[in-house]
């Protein structure tokens, strides 16, 4: 994997761009964005393609609310069974 750009973002966060290849595979770019926590850095979205992971949950979240009117637990158990959330 490699760097290939870093640059800052809204209240204390930095968005990293990396490239990695392996061999006989095309090339991955992914944006980390990353907040800061005290001397640390946090993770806080990945993006890909230009599809972000936080906002792609999101999307879910609201879309289990909504078919369950509103019930956390239903939507939880609504994720937990579908199977690109479930365990």
């Amino acid at each position: 994997m490699e760097v290939v750009d870093e640059r800052p973002a809204e209240r204390d966060t930095v968005v990293v761009t990396t490239r990695s290849a392996a061999a006989g595979r095309e090339v991955v770019t992914i944006r980390w964005r990353l907040r800061r926590e005290g001397r640390r850095f946090r993770i806080v979205d990945v993006a890909q393609s230009g599809r972000s992971l936080a906002q792609s949950e999101r999307a879910s979240w609201e879309a289990a609310l909504r078919r369950n009117h509103g019930d956390v637990g239903a939507a939880i158990t609504d994720l937990e069974v579908d199977p690109r959330y479930g365990h």
